[in-house]
């Protein structure tokens, strides 16, 4: 009798350990979608507020000057081919803007005099 009880409590063990992994490995997926949706949408953000910054100064015209702050987190912000990208290890998002006349190549954190000369975008 014994061992039958210990057999039956084995097999239940067994199953509720089972069950406990999947519904767990189901929960570490769950977060790991919110998390990276979570990283894009940070970058969206960014990429937006460059983006508006820089197409504000270019439609303004010639002569105008404009000082924001620029928060990147951790994140590489380029500007290439008219396109702002804003990438990290995870994700990675680009908007495109209204001019390709920009003389930077990157964006750091930090202060940013976006200025417009004569339809060239500066950025310092």
């Amino acid at each position: 009798m014994k061992a039958q009880v210990t057999g039956e409590f084995m097999v239940i063990l067994s199953a509720m350990l089972l069950l406990f992994y999947v519904f767990y490995m189901l929960y570490i997926s769950q977060v790991s979608n919110s998390w990276q949706a979570n990283e894009k949408l940070v970058a969206m953000r960014i990429a937006s507020g460059i983006r508006s910054s820089i197409n504000y100064v270019y439609l303004a015209g010639d002569g105008t000057v404009y000082n924001t702050t620029v928060r990147t987190q951790g994140y590489n912000v380029t500007i290439n081919n008219g396109v702002v990208g804003v990438e990290s290890d995870f994700a990675a998002y680009y908007l495109p803007l209204l001019t390709n006349n920009i003389n930077v190549t990157s964006i750091e954190q930090g202060e940013m005099l976006i200025t417009n000369n004569k339809g060239v975008i500066g950025i310092g």
